[in-house]
């Protein structure tokens, strides 16, 4: 049932010309696993609003208050970062799957460089 519902949000998250960005590295799954949601909560300063280690999935919401003088709180963008275990190479690894709704790509490829580095 948990399942049904996560493949709820990500459908709704994904509009008609909805943007992903995936990339695949030779990761274990913990290590993967930690290091994203420590990423999205810290680097980012995503808001985690589900996640599930053994579905592979975390759903968040990033404020854009970059620029902002004013105080007042920038608009909210829901994401979601999964995680799926892939062989390249004859080799384990992990791809990363992120979607940003309603953000142009370069955001979704720019935040998974930036986790690669992680």
């Amino acid at each position: 049932m948990r399942t049904l519902a996560v493949l709820a949000v990500l459908a709704a998250l994904a509009g008609p010309a909805a943007a992903r960005a995936d990339k695949t590295l030779a990761y274990r799954r913990d290590q993967a696993w930690s290091a994203a949601v420590r990423f999205l909560a810290v680097d980012e300063r995503a808001r985690i609003t589900d996640k599930d280690a053994d579905a592979g999935y975390v759903m968040f919401e990033l404020r854009d208050d970059d620029g902002k003088a004013d105080g007042k709180p920038g608009k909210t963008y829901r994401g979601a970062l999964e995680l799926a275990m892939v062989e390249r190479d004859g080799q384990p690894a992990v791809r990363f799957i992120l979607q940003v709704a309603d953000r142009p790509s370069w955001v979704e490829l720019a935040m998974l460089t930036r986790l690669e580095r992680k």
